[in-house]
């Protein structure tokens, strides 16, 4: 299911847009990808960990192009990427009808709205896909904000994930799987 490119205004009054990622934005994303993942506590992954090449992220970007119930959004700023939300359903027949999706912003455009315009840009292709009935993501415990943006959009915690992410002080951190029928 195609997506139609959404020209929107962030909160300090600039423009940007949300579009469906193509494999000719691999090589930003990945520098994009390393810049949320260097400056986000919450992510799973770590930024030396992330490997992809640029042929393996054309490819990924594909495979979401290909499917017509996974979602691959970029948000853009004068050329520049500035945040994604990447959705990618069940491969079974028993749970193709619901799928997860992670979301990243750079650090200098959180908080200004790109998070919210990207979760509402997928809510609105997952009810107008017949296919898809529910949303779901997993969010570390710690991160408010994005507790409080995907509660504000009607998110139930389904279930916590105990002790999940180890943090390189030692401590451990929970982690919420939140979902939303839709």
């Amino acid at each position: 299911m195609s997506f139609s490119t959404r020209n929107l205004t962030l909160k300090d009054g600039s423009t940007f847009h949300i579009r469906e990622a193509t494999p000719q934005d691999a090589s930003r994303m990945i520098d994009m990808v390393k810049e949320i993942l260097g400056t986000s506590e919450y992510t799973l992954t770590q930024v030396e960990e992330f490997s992809y090449t640029i042929v393996q992220e054309e490819q990924y970007i594909q495979k979401h192009l290909s499917s017509e119930n996974c979602l691959f959004l970029v948000a853009e700023q004068e050329g520049h990427l500035i945040g994604n939300v990447i959705f990618t359903n069940g491969s079974k027949r028993r749970d193709a009808h619901q799928g997860e999706f992670s979301m990243g912003i750079i650090q200098s455009h959180r908080n200004k709205g790109v998070g919210t315009a990207l979760l509402e840009a997928l809510l609105d292709w997952a009810v107008e896909n017949p296919n898809i009935k529910k949303v779901k993501l997993r969010v570390a415990m710690l991160n408010y904000p994005a507790i409080r943006l995907y509660r504000n959009y009607g998110f139930i915690e389904e279930g916590r994930l105990l002790r999940e992410f180890k943090m390189d002080d030692g401590d451990y951190i929970d982690v919420f799987s939140l979902y939303k029928f839709v």
